[in-house]
């Protein structure tokens, strides 16, 4: 009915509810999925000349997406690769910004202009909209994958791909969760106009990956690869002295023969 509001569905609920109880229960499902502990990080820290996300912010990310969106749009030739004008793009971010109406077919903003827009304001956030702390869990569900495994195998190995994305969703701040189901739903209508805007799922990942999920500040890899390659060194460094030992035992054990002396004195 017109004018009565729609009440939310059972897992909203119980985030709204019981929101500790819904955060423990996804973490702890997921740990099981990824098969590694997760831990919430630190809040992060706002970068200067970078925005947070705020409804100011995601209203513009909205009204973006909704224009794309539209038929004559979506399958716009080039959507998300041609740059359009650089000019028109920082003044229509500016008004977006300040909550100018706007009608962008009419004030002259190409599609190309509004496509780069939300990049841009996406790329803007202080914090990715999937938020760093979930970076190193999202890189953990392409090692799910087994693609050499039976046919069951790789079902049930894609099912906990998509068990793992969709807890990492529901983890999210509600502003976040909210405008990134929006963005794949929208991210999904531009892949199936592929035949029109040569942009496929593959290309969208490739543009979108930096922007939404990957880390503000750069991840020290090297410093990473150190401190796991450590404890590796340490226990091959253990199994040959363990070994060394064996075989000096060994030696020494055998009668006196001029082989025996031949490996002493090695």
């Amino acid at each position: 009915m017109a004018g009565v509001p729609q009440r939310p569905d059972e897992v909203t609920e119980f985030r709204i509810v019981h929101a500790d109880t819904f955060v423990m229960l996804c973490r702890m499902h997921l740990s099981f999925v990824l098969d590694m502990p997760y831990k919430l990080s630190k809040e992060p820290e706002n970068t200067c000349g970078e925005v947070p996300l705020t409804f100011v912010v995601a209203r513009s990310i909205r009204l973006i997406m909704h224009h794309l969106s539209l038929e004559d749009n979506v399958g716009t030739e080039g959507l998300f690769r041609k740059s359009g004008s650089v000019c028109r793009q920082q003044i229509l971010k500016s008004l977006l910004m300040r909550g100018t109406p706007l009608d962008f077919k009419k004030e002259g903003y190409s599609v190309h202009d509004c496509a780069c827009v939300l990049k841009s304001l996406l790329a803007d956030l202080s914090e990715p909209l999937l938020t760093s702390e979930t970076f190193t869990a999202y890189c953990k569900i392409p090692g799910l994958c087994r693609p050499r495994a039976l046919p069951s195998v790789r079902i049930e190995c894609l099912k906990r791909q998509l068990k793992a994305a969709q807890l990492l969703l529901l983890l999210l701040p509600p502003l976040n969760y909210s405008l990134a189901s929006e963005l794949l739903v929208f991210l999904h209508q531009v892949s199936s106009a592929r035949e029109l805007n040569r942009m496929t799922p593959e290309s969208l990942a490739l543009l979108f990956t930096p922007v939404i999920l990957c880390p503000r500040e750069p991840v020290c890899t090297t410093l990473t690869f150190c401190v796991q390659q450590k404890p590796k060194e340490e226990a091959i460094k253990a199994y040959t002295e363990r070994a060394l030992a064996e075989l000096f035992d060994y030696v020494n054990e055998m009668p006196e023969t001029k082989q025996k002396k031949r490996f002493v004195k090695q």
